[in-house]
């Protein structure tokens, strides 16, 4: 009996799908034309470099003259001749090994952590040894950043997943907390402190600076709720990727033009005219994920316009380091090779 009585139903069903799928609007069924291939730059060139580990290259820093070191997992790496060789010089127990920042080339600092607990480590001589300093009361450092040796910034994420800002001034042995503005509701806040002690901290719809090295901060509302990426040249000159755009300050943040409604994945400025970047140039759905096809590109006015290279699937950079104006080394998505390094 309920077979005849569904049966009727069934046969609607059928007809009614079919027709209700034809009619949605959704811009990510086919994949686009994005080849899987690493992709012509545009202006730029690059060599692969490989670092010889079975884990994936998190980090790295390149400081001129050949001389760099990359995080995986739990291990530390150098090279004294630009990516050809490289020595383990850290392995472990401390993992999750994600920012490396070097205020010098003897300087410089790796974030990570044990079983959710904070760890910095810190190197005095260019990355041939390590110290480890722990911080129970956080599950990890989301970022981080030194003007020299001694003075930095750093965002802690406690056990709950709010994020704080802190400072050192002893080459991150110890840290103070900012209590006029932690928490920080904007999660992976991106931070900077320059040598001459000029520094930003983004957060959700404002910027806070410094001038004193963090001693004491300026909030500056920017009314701009979503941003992947803050770089300022100066005091005045500030960009920032936001969704589907491209925003310039040169006020210090008070106010912000729209200069272009690129879809900005990664973003970095030389000068006031000229810079780089990697745009999502394309979407498709594969199995219910959101793929994106990736395009490296330059400009030369200020980010009005671009000049995109070729498009890919597989992705470009992970993580980037920029050494001078016509230099990038960065972390790859491939399988081939696992660093990369883009010159001009």
């Amino acid at each position: 009996m309920k077979i005849y009585l569904y049966f009727p139903l069934l046969l609607i069903l059928l007809n009614v799908l079919p027709a209700c799928k034809d009619e949605v609007d959704n811009p990510y069924i086919d994949p686009p034309e994005c080849p899987g291939r690493f992709p012509d730059l545009g202006d730029w060139e690059y060599d692969p470099l490989n670092l010889e580990s079975n884990q994936y290259v998190n980090a790295l820093y390149f400081g001129g003259s050949g001389k760099g070191v990359a995080s995986t997992f739990d291990e530390i790496w150098k090279t004294d001749n630009d990516g050809v060789k490289w020595k383990k010089v850290y392995d472990g127990p401390v993992s999750n090994l994600y920012h490396i920042r070097f205020s010098d080339p003897d300087h410089g600092f790796v974030t990570g952590e044990i079983s959710s607990r904070a760890y910095l480590l810190t190197t005095q001589n260019g990355g041939m040894s390590w110290d480890s300093f722990y911080f129970p009361a956080y599950r990890t450092i989301e970022n981080i950043s030194f003007a020299d040796s001694l003075r930095g910034l750093a965002v802690f994420s406690d056990h709950n997943y709010k994020e704080y800002l802190f400072k050192t001034n002893d080459g991150g042995r110890s840290w103070e907390k900012n209590a006029e503005i932690s928490p920080i509701v904007y999660p992976y806040a991106n931070l900077e402190i320059k040598p001459s002690g000029f520094g930003y901290v983004l957060s959700k719809g404002s910027i806070f600076f410094t001038e004193d090295y963090g001693d004491t901060w300026i909030k500056t509302e920017t009314g701009i709720s979503y941003s992947r990426v803050v770089q300022f040249l100066d005091r005045q000159t500030g960009f920032i990727a936001a969704s589907k755009a491209i925003l310039k300050t040169q006020d210090g943040g008070l106010t912000w033009d729209t200069i272009s409604h690129a879809d900005v994945d990664m973003l970095h400025f030389y000068s006031i005219d000229e810079g780089v970047s990697t745009q999502i140039t394309d979407h498709w759905l594969n199995y219910d994920v959101v793929s994106s096809c990736l395009a490296f590109a330059t400009t030369y006015d200020g980010g009005k316009n671009w000049k995109i290279g070729e498009s890919t699937s597989q992705g470009i950079l992970r993580d980037a380091n920029y050494v001078g104006t016509d230099l990038i080394y960065g972390t790859s998505y491939r399988q081939e090779f696992n660093l990369i390094k883009i010159y001009r």
